[in-house]
């Protein structure tokens, strides 16, 4: 036997009239288990903390290798001293044909030489030594374009022209000839010096003429 509902209860409208089952608002149904615990697995016991060996950077890495004036990170890397060693051959090389020019020119003013008492013997020789001096020059500028392409052409064509360069400076002192001066022994000097230092950048590229 069934009782009616009291008044002060609201019917739901999902359960027949006259059932026995109890009313319970807002109460969905669940179909999930209650979460298990993870299952145990003894007391913990401390011991040594293992560390992952740290890494060895590789040549190319930019944060671990040399990377800096051709070092061995950077194979590929001009070094400074090529840069400073190729500028000083040109604008060295730019001089000495500035002068060679001066010097082919001059040997067409015989007269106004010969007015300021410049010997007959040194009138001849200019157009000889102002044609050498741009000849010169102008095979050092060519050395040093391929020496900064990274050839050992120019690498070891600069070197064998700056041997020449002091040779011959040092003997034209020695003999009281003269020669290009304290500054432009010391300019060569540097700049070989640069280029020799920077010998095993050259030697890493096997493809290099």
């Amino acid at each position: 036997m069934s009782y009616p509902q009291s008044p002060n209860q609201p019917q739901d409208p999902h359960q027949p009239y006259g059932t026995d089952q109890p009313y319970a608002p807002n109460q969905p149904q669940s179909d999930q288990t209650p979460p298990t615990a993870p299952p145990y697995m003894g007391p913990h016991v401390p011991g040594p903390e293992r560390t992952q060996p740290p890494i060895a950077p590789t040549a190319g890495d930019p944060y671990g290798g040399s990377s800096s004036y051709g070092g061995p990170g950077a194979s590929g890397a001009r070094p400074g001293g090529v840069t400073a060693a190729s500028i000083m051959t040109w604008v060295g090389s730019a001089l000495m044909l500035v002068l060679g020019f001066l010097l082919l020119a001059a040997s067409g003013m015989e007269s106004e030489l010969a007015d300021a008492g410049v010997p007959s013997e040194v009138m001849d020789i200019l157009p000889v030594f102002g044609g050498f001096m741009m000849v010169v020059a102008i095979i050092a500028i060519v050395l040093g374009v391929l020496a900064f392409r990274r050839s050992k052409v120019g690498l070891y064509g600069l070197l064998v022209l700056g041997a020449l360069y002091l040779i011959l400076n040092i003997i034209g002192i020695a003999s009281g000839a003269g020669g290009a001066g304290v500054v432009g022994i010391v300019w060569v000097v540097v700049a070989c010096a640069l280029l020799f230092r920077a010998k095993s950048w050259y030697d890493r590229d096997r493809t290099a003429v």
